[in-house]
Order: C-alpha cells, then sequence, then structure tokens
C-alpha cells in the first residue's frame, strides 16, 4: 500500500490518543536488495528502493507528521539475517518487481541474473548477514491537541 494511503488509513482506524508502531528497513536497505538493485540496472532495470520514502529518521518523522500524528519517536536499529534468510534472497527480491523484470529482459537474460545473483549473494554472505532499520511510534491526536487543529 502506498505509504500516505497506509498512514490515513492507521490514522482513521486509530481512536484519538491511539499510538501505532512500525518497523521498516533504511534506505538503500537491507545490503541483499541494494545488490539485487544494482545487478538489475547493470542489465538496464532501474529498481525504485521501497524504503526510500520513509528511510531516514528525518524522512520517516516528516511523512509522519505530514500524515496528521504526533508524539513521533523514530530509532534505529539493526537485524540480523540466517542463511535461510539470505537464501531466499532472490526470491523476496523478485517477487516485488517480477512483471518489471520480466517485461524488460528476455527469459534468457532472466535465468542469467538470477545465477549471477544468487553467486554473488554465496560469496557475499558475511557481508549481506544484517541491515539497519527504523522502528517508529506515533499517536493520533487526540480532540483539542495542537496537531488536531
Amino acid at each position: 500500500m502506498p505509504v500516505y494511503r497506509a498512514l490515513a488509513e492507521w490514522l482513521r482506524v486509530l481512536r484519538p490518543g491511539g499510538r501505532v508502531g512500525f518497523s521498516g528497513m533504511r534506505a538503500d536497505e537491507p545490503p541483499a536488495a541494494a545488490l539485487f538493485r544494482r545487478m538489475a540496472l547493470a542489465r538496464g532495470v532501474r529498481l525504485a528502493d521501497p524504503s526510500a520514502r520513509l528511510g531516514t529518521e528525518d524522512a520517516c518523522a516528516d511523512v509522519l507528521g505530514a500524515a496528521g500524528f504526533d508524539r513521533i519517536r523514530v530509532g534505529a536499529g539493526t537485524v540480523h539475517f540466517t542463511a535461510g534468510d539470505l537464501g531466499g534472497a532472490w526470491q523476496a527480491n523478485e517477487r516485488g518487481c517480477r512483471a518489471q523484470l520480466r517485461s524488460a529482459l528476455d527469459a534468457g537474460v532472466l535465468r542469467e541474473f538470477e545465477r549471477d545473483y544468487r553467486a554473488a549473494v554465496g560469496a557475499l554472505r558475511g557481508s549481506l548477514a544484517s541491515a539497519e532499520v527504523l522502528y517508529a511510534t506515533a499517536t493520533k491526536p487526540t480532540i483539542g491537541s495542537k496537531a488536531a487543529t
């Protein structure tokens, strides 16, 4: 769901004073996804970073504020991936842009991309094993609060 539409819906369903919390990847994270996008670009396919809109503390706080939330807190953390997580990196990344890849690349080039990506993930496994994330919480303003006006 688009960011503003999701936040608008969360704001709508919360009672005044209700809190929302979520986590998301920092922009250009996780490393395996950034690698996927670079390898796609090398094949002529520019893929958007799905984390870009909320991908910094300031950007996330700005978007939450613009959506009407207050008492916004955004903090950073790290998540670690297992070998199984990295083993599924092709499927996780390809699933979100399948139509775009299939319309831009013929089947042979797509198979080559998959082969090369899986090999790169295997070779870079240690450097792909963690990612920076953001954790955000925000509150729906109460009636009469400054943010509600």
